[in-house]
């Protein structure tokens, strides 16, 4: 009998020691996430305005404290568990940020701890311009690779002959009206597109040239000038026969 009540007293000693003793561990149940909010953001460099964010089942969370370099800046009690913070309120440099959040039944866990380097504004600028050069550069010589193939391809097909007379379908692209024929055609998936305009071959004469997509209207008036000399053209074309036939008929005369 006496030794059940030294197993009960050491067992409640046990228990009570238990849960007047927090347990604080690093654990993979929660992380943190960073999201940018404004400004700039390059695999581990950031600058501006950011919200980090609690990752993890936060039903049983009663509190999370959000640390920059094992300081805490803010503590949130209520979910969402999330706060913002702003790179330039610390100084330049390599950083730490993580989370200490607090559960219901009084234990605390650690999420894992994430680098950033935050950077100065002047350095953050710097980088985006050259991150800008760079994709612009390769922007354009990938544009100048394709358009270089296309003209290629394109050069080798003959010119198209569309019946003036025959309504015109341009398809989902819509149509261009060519500069240097004055005919629609219809714009090609494979145009190169430009700031100012699209280069695009025209089916009609088989000439490359800097297009902007033509309204429905502009279209139909260039169709009607197409049909228009097509039609003036045919009617020289019977004519000329009768000014042959004339011009003999004269020599015939000539001769008597």
């Amino acid at each position: 009998m006496k030794r059940k009540w030294i197993y009960s007293l050491l067992w409640l000693a046990i228990l009570l020691a238990g849960q007047s003793h927090p347990v604080t561990a690093q654990t993979e149940d929660y992380a943190i996430h960073v999201r940018k909010d404004f400004g700039y953001g390059w695999g581990g460099d950031i600058q501006g305005r950011f919200t980090i964010s609690l990752i993890g089942d936060d039903t049983q969370v009663s509190l999370v404290a959000f640390l920059i370099d094992d300081k805490v800046f803010t503590e949130v009690n209520e979910a969402p568990f999330r706060a913002q913070f702003q790179t330039e309120d610390y100084e330049a440099g390599t950083h730490e940020l993580s989370a200490r959040v607090e559960l219901d039944d009084g234990t605390t866990r650690l999420t894992p701890v994430i680098q950033y380097r935050f950077l100065d504004p002047d350095v953050a600028m710097k980088q985006v311009r050259t991150i800008l050069l760079w994709l612009g550069g390769g922007t354009v010589a990938v544009m100048g690779v394709v358009a270089l193939v296309q003209a290629l391809i394109a050069n080798r097909q003959k010119p198209q002959r569309h019946d003036p007379m025959v309504p015109r379908k341009y398809g989902p692209l819509g149509g261009s009206i060519c500069p240097k024929c004055g005919r629609p055609f219809p714009r090609h998936i494979w145009g190169l597109n430009l700031l100012i305009g699209k280069l695009d071959r025209c089916e009609n004469c088989g000439k490359w040239a800097l297009v902007k997509r033509a309204t429905e209207e502009e279209l139909r008036e260039a169709e009607a000038a197409e049909r228009k000399a097509w039609e003036t053209d045919l009617q020289s074309a019977k004519a000329e026969p009768e000014r042959s036939d004339k011009l003999d008929d004269t020599r015939y005369l000539d001769e008597i």
